[in-house]
């Protein structure tokens, strides 16, 4: 009996290892060639855990057969480090830089509240304790006729639809970025930044669109589990292959900037992810790889927690002190970093 669930054990233990090297490719394979790799990397944080398990267990009963996971998961420090610092953050005092925000606003709708005054008005609270220089928005609501009266802050706003951006400082440029399918999911800015200009984008890629879903099944979980699950995978595999597009402009917008940039957003994949690895490729660097620590959660989710919202920038650039704030105005939380640029 011991020998069948030493075998059963094994069995489970191979699978769980193999899903894991697909978590491992999934930034290499586009999704519109095969989508099962980004469902793999989605659940990367899950097969973690699952191998960790399997190494524990092995630790116990057989410890030889440990080293299949325990080898896995030790190869797979580089992806780790994307999703949990274990060192303390990168800080700086200087003052001689930029403080850049990006927040996923949500239409002002807090979960699980209606009031969108009030949710505006602690949005515009926690934006002036923070006191950055540029804050890139997504889900700013399409309905807004000026976006400067909209949350009463003291820096002129750009762009337009569901993406902005705030700042103080001078802007010489403005543009938008757009799909082929007429699809407008970025904009970004020309700033003058002591002598030099700088291209900020605020971007959301396309949504998976499932936070109605999953909020609902959190408040009733008698729901048809079975269809909530095909539902759920059915919005996934659509968002995966539908974004590809949209991560393949905003990469050659990128490439063709004349200046150094800085990307903020909502990328709706986390960075196991095709959309992830072909973006930061553009020699960007990642402000919560750089100066980050602790889990890098920034969407509340039942389970896994994923990271989405980045700050990313030029190699030209320093990144020191980011933080994701903690508050539940919006399916997302906030995320900031200083920067400082390379003399």
């Amino acid at each position: 009996m011991r020998k069948l669930l030493i075998k059963l054990l094994w069995t489970l233990n191979l699978l769980a290892a193999l899903a894991l090297v697909g978590a491992y490719l999934s930034p290499y394979i586009n999704p519109n060639h095969v989508s099962l790799f980004a469902f793999l990397g989605l659940s990367y944080p899950i097969l973690l855990y699952l191998n960790l398990s399997f190494v524990l267990v092995w630790l116990l009963v057989k410890r030889k057969m440990a080293l299949l996971s325990l080898l896995l998961l030790l190869a797979g420090y580089p992806m780790l480090h994307k999703y949990v610092r274990l060192f303390p953050a990168k800080t700086t005092n200087t003052h001689n830089g930029l403080k850049v925000m990006s927040y996923n606003i949500r239409n002002f709708q807090q979960l699980g509240k209606k009031n969108k005054r009030s949710t505006k008005e602690a949005m515009v609270k926690l934006i002036a304790q923070r006191n950055p220089d540029i804050v890139c928005f997504q889900e700013f609501p399409k309905t807004h006729k000026n976006p400067q009266d909209e949350l009463n802050l003291t820096m002129p706003s750009y762009g337009q639809g569901a993406n902005l951006i705030y700042t103080g400082l001078k802007v010489i440029k403005q543009g938008i970025v757009i799909n082929n399918e007429d699809n407008k999911f970025g904009v970004y800015a020309d700033v003058l930044f002591q002598e030099d200009t700088i291209r900020v984008f605020s971007v959301q890629l396309l949504s998976y669109s499932v936070s109605n879903e999953l909020e609902q099944y959190d408040k009733d979980q008698k729901l048809n589990r079975k269809r909530f699950i095909f539902s759920i995978a059915a919005k996934l595999n659509s968002g995966f292959t539908r974004r590809v597009r949209e991560t393949e402009t905003l990469s050659k917008a990128i490439a063709r900037s004349p200046y150094p940039v800085i990307v903020c957003g909502d990328f709706n994949d986390p960075p196991a992810s095709f959309t992830y690895n072909q973006i930061i490729s553009n020699h960007l660097s990642d402000a919560f790889v750089e100066s980050g620590s602790g889990f890098g959660n920034t969407y509340f989710w039942t389970f896994p927690k994923v990271r989405i919202d980045y700050i990313l920038a030029s190699e030209a650039f320093n990144l020191y002190n980011y933080h994701v704030l903690k508050t539940n105005l919006s399916d997302h939380l906030p995320v900031e970093a200083f920067l400082t640029m390379e003399k």
